[in-house]
């Protein structure tokens, strides 16, 4: 019921406002503080709603699988999209699928990227923030075409080498 309604409310653009570090609020933020929802997000099929003024999705601790990929497909104008401590395995389609993300925050996911992987990331041009901490990469991200991006993280990924394009662009200290 709580997910049904949430989800109505993101819908019905009465939920709650999302607002960018401007102060300006381009759009909703959608979250679902109740923990063992994921199995009900995942259940879901594609949802046909116009969602697209939804601009900050939190799903971080709600028990999310790689299952996740068709309910995020319906948020493609996320600029936010936190998924910590979840389950995920490798770098969801949908995610990058978002050319709209400046931050995706998916700490703590045994994530590990593959070559298609890192060029699928490389696409998120807009990037502010991108932290994959505890994830177990294998292989380091590229952030050659990623000329915003502020604040990288990158602690405990199994890495033995910088980013590819880390160094490309002068980066903005926050």
């Amino acid at each position: 019921r709580q997910v049904r309604e949430r989800l109505e409310n993101a819908w019905r653009r009465s939920g709650q406002p999302y607002f960018e570090r401007t102060g300006q609020s381009p759009g909703q933020q959608l979250s679902f503080p109740m923990a063992g929802v994921g199995p009900v997000l995942q259940s879901l099929p594609a949802l046909g709603a116009d969602l697209s003024h939804v601009s900050k999705l939190n799903l971080s601790g709600l028990g999310i699988t790689d299952g996740i990929d068709t309910f995020l497909s319906s948020f493609k104008h996320l600029r936010e999209l936190h998924m910590t401590g979840e389950s995920l395995t490798h770098l969801l389609p949908a995610i990058t699928d978002m050319p709209f993300l400046e931050v995706l925050n998916l700490e703590g996911n045994p994530i590990v990227l593959t070559q298609e992987a890192v060029a699928q990331l490389r696409t998120l041009t807009l990037m502010r923030t991108l932290n994959l901490e505890g994830c177990p990469l294998g292989l380091a991200p590229d952030v050659s075409r990623m000329p915003y991006l502020s604040s990288l993280t990158l602690t405990q990924c199994n890495l033995d080498r910088w980013p590819t394009g880390l160094f490309a662009h002068p980066r903005a200290r926050e």
